[in-house]
C-alpha cells in the first residue's frame, strides 16, 4: 500500500497550500523511515529522527496555521506557547495519552522531547529535570511502536486509520532498569498529527 498524500492541492490559498505541501513531504519521509527494514550494521531504528521530524511539523503548524505567530491583538506569541497551544487544542483530541492532563502532556512534549531533540542531541536539560520534579527519574525515551502489539507493527495500518485505540497511547509512563520515565510512541504521534493535518486542511478550504 503506497503512502497516502495530504490533499494540499485542494487548498486555494497559496500560502497555506505551500505549508501543507512541505508538511506532506516530511510525513512522507517519516513513512519511509517506518518502512525501512532494520538490518544489523545497517543503521539505527530512526526513533529519534522520526520524533524530531514530527515535532518540527508541530512547530510549523503552530506558527503558520494555528495558533499562528501573533494573537488576536497582534502581539507575538512565544514559540513555546504556539507549540503547546497546538498540541493541547489540535493534536491531543486526535490521540490518547496516560497519566497526565492535556496541559501537562503539551508541556511534556515541549520540554521533555522537543527541546532536548532540537537543542541538546536528545540529552536531558536542566529545565526538563526541574519540570519533572524528581531528579532521580529516568530520562524520557522514544519508541517507534510504544504499546502497540508486534502483530500491528505496520505503518500502512496507521496511515489511513480514522480512530486511534486507547490501548496505544501517545505518551505513557514506562518502567525500565533506570526507573520510571515518560515514553513517546512515534506511531501514535504520526497518526494523530496526520489526522490533525487533514482537519486543518479542511478548515483552510472552508475559511
Amino acid at each position: 500500500m503506497p503512502y497516502r498524500h495530504l490533499p494540499y492541492e485542494t487548498i486555494s490559498n497559496p500560502e497555506f497550500r505551500k505549508v501543507f505541501h512541505h508538511a506532506d513531504m516530511l510525513f512522507h519521509d517519516v513513512y519511509g523511515m517506518f518502512k525501512r527494514p532494520e538490518v544489523d550494521g545497517g543503521g539505527g531504528g530512526c526513533n529519534f529522527s522520526i520524533a524530531l521530524v514530527l515535532l518540527c511539523v508541530i512547530d510549523g503548524f503552530g506558527s503558520e496555521v494555528y495558533p499562528t505567530r501573533v494573537d488576536s491583538h497582534g502581539k507575538p506569541i512565544k514559540p513555546g506557547d504556539r507549540f503547546k497551544g497546538f498540541v493541547r487544542d489540535k493534536l491531543l483530541p486526535q490521540a490518547t495519552w496516560r497519566d497526565t492532563d492535556p496541559n501537562k502532556a503539551a508541556e511534556d512534549l515541549y520540554k521533555q522531547f522537543r527541546n532536548p531533540l532540537v537543542h541538546a542531541l536528545a540529552g536531558d536539560e536542566p529545565d526538563a529535570k526541574k519540570e519533572r520534579g524528581n531528579l532521580a527519574e529516568a530520562e524520557p525515551v522514544i519508541g517507534k511502536w510504544g504499546l502497540i502489539h508486534e502483530d500491528n507493527w505496520d505503518i500502512d495500518l496507521f496511515d489511513t486509520v480514522d480512530e486511534w485505540s486507547a490501548r496505544w497511547p501517545l505518551l505513557f509512563r514506562h518502567e525500565s532498569e533506570d526507573g520510571s520515565c515518560m515514553k513517546l510512541c512515534c506511531a501514535a504521534l504520526y497518526c494523530a498529527l496526520k489526522r490533525t493535518a487533514m482537519d486543518l486542511i479542511k478548515e483552510c478550504r472552508e475559511s
